[in-house]
């Protein structure tokens, strides 16, 4: 479906709408959730971070009076060390963290650290890994106390003995069992620290997540920014391409004001542009067949106006001349008579005044014929043999003058059918006066001298072309070969073709003129007359 101008103008507006809005959209959801990440972790990570940090420092406290320096060690010891409880503050740790990482708003890149923290604390509260880190030093665990598998019972046994030699006052510098509670605080002060590092991890990656997602949000901004601006360009040039047309459209108005009714849009556009190209177009070619049509008609008004000037001028040399002619005629021959018998140089002068008698006579018959000439008496007839017996009437005057005649003369014994309607003897005469012109081209050529004829039917019309191996014709004098009293030659009247055209075209027909023709170069006279019987195949018969 071809979308009109207005349409595909607003289409890409809507698309650039649509671009800037899915920008936005994108860059508002990625900062929401990363707000709720931000949010979940200085609201909730954090603080836990912060008790681990406390919890640390609590477990170094106590380290200075288990060294049972001083005598009020002990009553210190009594009084801190219950308070100290790091499992309870473990344990609390544990469940907060489950609860954070069960949290839907918190990303599931930051769950699984902070659940993994909580499991490594779940696994050093309930299993025995305090146990066996003591017995792993060289110290080893006390004599009297209990080596629980859990490693909060085991550290409460720890304390409650250190507790109780503390109340009645027992312990003493180095005491095994103090020195115990000192490495299990060390160890659980381990444990806390490295739960501390883990769940600041959620929290240095949020940073580094902020960080990554205010580049992409802003990379996505600038790209999908950049293919609006491109979308908005491309839209922009394709409006100036869609009303270029409109540039062409106004010359092309210009050049019709101006007369120039040749002049066409080239616009390939299918848009309402496109459509008023064509229309534009269709306009222009009515304005030039119009004025191409009252152009021939102002020509044929022309010609008409001429040729009655000539038929009326020719009627009245021919009445002025004829008779003179006539009785110059005669008196030569009567003087020819008289000095039959006398030599010397009269008798050939008078030949020559017989001579130019008889050519001034032929001429002014020409003109009188081309003045009065009369309508065709058409008859049913074959143009080949038309053309051919003509032809063959002049076939010894064509070889006198060392000419070949190319015809086909077999042409008359097939008995043909009449093709075309013709007046006998005007068509024999347009023969004549195209062949004569052609005997008049190769007089002064070269051997081989050739005329050529041949027949054809094309559509719905017979044709026969002339062609001969003259020098063809000059461009100016082709174009206005038709016209009264246009000749090549020198003497030539300039009627005989005018003649052969008018006659051709009182038959319905048409005679065509090329000024060079192939293969042998002369000029081509191509006389077409309408068939008998409507169209058929194009042939050609040599």
């Amino acid at each position: 479906m071809k979308l009109s101008l207005s349409t595909r103008i607003f289409l890409g507006f809507i698309i650039v709408v649509l671009a800037f809005g899915a920008a936005s959209v994108y860059t508002v959801i990625r900062m929401t959730e990363l707000q709720r990440s931000v949010t979940v972790v200085w609201q909730e990570v954090m603080p836990v971070s912060t008790d681990l940090k406390e919890l640390s420092r609590r477990l170094r406290s106590p380290e200075e009076f288990l060294t049972v320096r001083r005598p009020s060690d002990q009553q210190w010891i009594e009084r801190l060390l219950p308070r100290v409880d790091p499992f309870r503050h473990l344990e609390e740790v544990e469940t907060r963290l489950d609860a954070i990482a069960a949290n839907p708003q918190l990303p599931s890149a930051d769950v699984a650290p902070l659940a993994k923290v909580a499991e490594r604390l779940r696994t050093f509260r309930t299993g025995p890994t305090l146990v066996r880190a003591l017995k792993a030093d060289a110290a080893g665990i006390p004599e009297g106390v209990e080596a629980a598998e859990e490693s909060r019972q085991f550290y409460e046994n720890l304390v409650g003995i250190v507790i109780s030699r503390a109340s009645r006052g027992e312990l003493v510098k180095g005491d095994p069992a103090a020195r115990a509670v000192i490495r299990a605080l060390r160890r659980i002060n381990r444990a806390v620290i490295s739960a501390s590092r883990g769940v600041a991890d959620p929290i240095a990656a949020l940073n580094e997540r902020a960080a990554s997602e205010e580049k992409a949000a802003t990379m996505a901004v600038m790209v999908i920014g950049g293919a609006a601006l491109g979308v908005s360009l491309l839209m922009l040039i394709m409006i100036q391409l869609s009303l270029r047309p409109l540039g062409f459209l106004r010359d092309g108005v210009r050049h019709i004001a101006a007369g120039d009714y040749s002049d066409r849009v080239s616009v390939r556009s299918r848009d309402e542009i496109g459509a008023l190209a064509g229309e534009f177009n269709t306009m222009a070619a009515a304005l030039e067949a119009r004025d191409e049509a009252l152009r021939e008609q102002r020509e044929a008004l022309v010609r008409s106006e001429r040729l009655a000037m000539v038929g009326k001028m020719a009627a009245q040399i021919t009445h002025e001349i004829r008779n003179p002619l006539s009785s110059i005629g005669l008196n030569a021959e009567m003087l020819e008579d008289e000095i039959t018998e006398q030599e010397g140089d009269a008798r050939p002068l008078l030949g020559a005044i017989q001579s130019e008698v008889s050519r001034l006579t032929e001429i002014t018959e020409n003109y009188l014929r081309y003045a009065r000439f009369p309508n065709p008496d058409l008859e049913p007839s074959s143009l080949s043999v038309e053309v051919l017996t003509c032809l063959r009437f002049l076939q010894p005057e064509i070889h006198e003058s060392s000419i070949e005649l190319d015809a086909p003369f077999e042409l008359l014994e097939r008995g043909l059918a009449p093709d075309v309607e013709v007046d006998a003897d005007q068509l024999r005469q347009a023969v004549f006066n195209v062949v004569r012109n052609a005997m008049d081209a190769l007089r002064e050529r070269p051997e081989p001298r050739v005329i050529r004829a041949r027949f054809g039917v094309e559509s719905d019309t017979a044709f026969v072309e002339f062609t001969d191996s003259g020098p063809g014709l000059e461009a100016e004098i082709a174009d206005g070969i038709f016209e009264p009293f246009v000749t090549g030659k020198s003497g030539g009247t300039g009627l005989g073709l005018s003649l052969t055209q008018q006659i051709i075209e009182a038959h319905g027909g048409a005679v065509q003129v090329e000024a060079q023709s192939d293969p042998l170069g002369g000029a081509l006279f191509r006389i077409e007359l309408p068939r008998i019987g409507g169209a058929g195949s194009a042939t050609t018969t040599s």
